[in-house]
């Protein structure tokens, strides 16, 4: 969706997924979707929230030991 432009589409799917990894305590896919939405704020000029984004992303990264790359 993103690489088509479709961006509210993408932040749709990026929120959903975020919110169910976050329900089912996968911290990895929670990481990653807060890292795609972060992504997609930076692209669109929304700089607040991507910081915040990345920053919860490499948290959960930190906590979990998983590398980001």
């Amino acid at each position: 969706l993103y690489e088509q432009g479709r961006f509210d589409e993408a932040r749709a799917e990026w929120r959903s997924s975020l919110q169910i990894s976050r329900e089912l305590g996968y911290r990895r896919g929670e990481s990653v979707a807060a890292d795609g939405l972060a992504t997609l704020d930076d692209d669109q000029g929304r700089y607040a929230e991507s910081i915040a984004g990345y920053a919860l992303a490499n948290e959960i990264a930190r906590e979990t030991g998983a590398r980001r790359g």
